[in-house]
């Protein structure tokens, strides 16, 4: 695959998720593993970042943040789970950034049996 490509439909998938509080399963096929999870925004992704680090009330990104994330390139994951080649067994949910031209595939939804679905969004203060 040619590292500078990345797939339009994913990229505009990913970019319409910023400015939002929209989400949804997304499962991407990187580096020959599946990797799981729930596609979120840059600014959700953020705020769960901060809270995670024991920010609880950080300062909104702001649009020339948002719009040099978005050039990046990135697709924002939370809750997400690698799927082992090996056994198939996923790793512990966390937060996860993905550069979108090191995507072989994907597929909306996640992967997994009903005992790894991703947990609901935490509650945290969206602005």
């Amino acid at each position: 695959m040619n590292a500078a490509w990345s797939d339009p439909v994913l990229a505009a998938v990913a970019a319409s998720l910023d400015g939002g509080r929209e989400e949804f399963g997304l499962s991407l096929l990187v580096g020959g593993s599946w990797m799981t999870g729930v596609a979120v925004g840059i600014e959700v992704w953020f705020r769960l970042l901060c809270a995670e680090l024991g920010d609880d009330a950080p300062p909104p990104l702001t649009e020339e943040a948002v719009a040099a994330e978005r050039s990046e390139g990135l697709v924002h994951l939370r809750d997400a789970r690698l799927f082992w080649q090996v056994d198939g067994v996923p790793t512990a949910g966390t937060l996860v950034r993905v550069r979108l031209s090191e995507v072989g595939a994907w597929a909306c939804g996640v992967i997994g049996t009903l005992d790894h679905q991703p947990r609901p969004r935490p509650d945290i203060d969206l602005g």
